[in-house]
């Protein structure tokens, strides 16, 4: 079977998310190639882009928002003084660390990716599909995902093989005529990892039974 994710599990596995296990044991499973794991080219930069925005924008958030602001207002008390500073030091060197083990996370995850992984380009046939997207309120970046497995084409010779995609952005993809295109493409949708994981073993032991 194939599996589809983007640019959400990736992120699942770099922040060490609460479905972190689910999405380790569908990459273990590509690894044995019991599954074909398959995910646009896009969602490896869309990625790395989200977890820069991030990590900027928390820091911007204590030292210019509206943590930063407060935590100023209280230094300039004097009871509270030291121990603000002392909060204000641990928050920034905690966004610094898990920022960085994110990076550190989705750099391994990238190689592996790349190593079991079907890539699927973007090319003009997508580009033209999203410029004329038929859904109404799905942006721009998730259209590219939706027809880039939309334009991966089953080998007709060969019997339909069952397909799966897996996001947890069900704002995106949970609509009813997107799941109806998906249909089409003998492909069911799934927004929760633990949800996919218990259909694909199952379709994994049918496949070996």
């Amino acid at each position: 079977m194939r599996v589809y994710v983007e640019t959400n599990f990736i992120l699942e596995m770099a922040l060490d998310q609460e479905d972190h296990a689910s999405c380790e044991e569908i990459l273990d499973l590509a690894d044995q190639r019991k599954l074909v794991l398959v995910l646009p080219a896009f969602s490896l930069t869309e990625a790395s882009q989200t977890l820069e925005r991030r990590h900027e924008a928390r820091a911007k958030l204590v030292a210019d928002g509206e943590v930063g602001r407060e935590l100023r207002q209280l230094q300039r008390s004097k009871p509270f003084h030291d121990k603000t500073k002392t909060v204000r030091d641990e928050i920034e060197v905690l966004f610094n660390e898990s920022g960085e083990r994110a990076q550190k996370n989705l750099q391994v995850l990238n190689a592996r990716l790349l190593s079991i992984a079907s890539i699927l380009p973007l090319g003009a046939a997508v580009i033209k599909k999203v410029e004329n997207c038929p859904f109404r309120d799905i942006k721009v970046f998730d259209a590219i995902v939706l027809f880039s497995i939309l334009a991966d084409r089953a080998d007709s010779s060969r019997e339909p093989e069952q397909r799966c995609f897996l996001s947890s952005d069900g704002k995106a993809f949970d609509d009813p005529d997107i799941r109806e295109a998906l249909t089409a493409h003998n492909c069911k949708f799934f927004k929760r990892f633990p949800d996919a994981i218990r259909y694909i073993r199952s379709q994994v032991a049918g496949s070996s039974a």
